[in-house]
């Protein structure tokens, strides 16, 4: 599968990141996937994988959390145009 290329933030347009967070006290119950940029910490639509972050890391059986958090991500809705 293609690694699909991150667009830059949609606010301040600096560089964004795909970032992993887990629950503090229960890693356990999964870690979340999402987008962030690197200059104003704009995120993304957060993606819930239900493994813990070291297995992810280590296993590409997350990339379709991965490519549906870049997807979120560099969607862009168009602003309405005046007439």
């Amino acid at each position: 599968m293609e690694k699909l290329d991150i667009k830059p933030c949609p606010f301040c347009g600096g560089e964004a990141t795909v970032e992993f967070s887990s629950y503090a006290n229960k890693p356990e119950k999964g870690t979340f996937v999402y987008v962030q940029c690197t200059k104003c910490y704009a995120r993304g639509r957060m993606i819930l994988e239900k493994k813990e972050r070291n297995e992810i890391l280590r296993n590409t059986l997350c990339e379709p959390a991965i490519d549906a958090a870049i997807a979120y991500w560099n969607n862009r809705v168009p602003l309405p145009v005046d007439e």
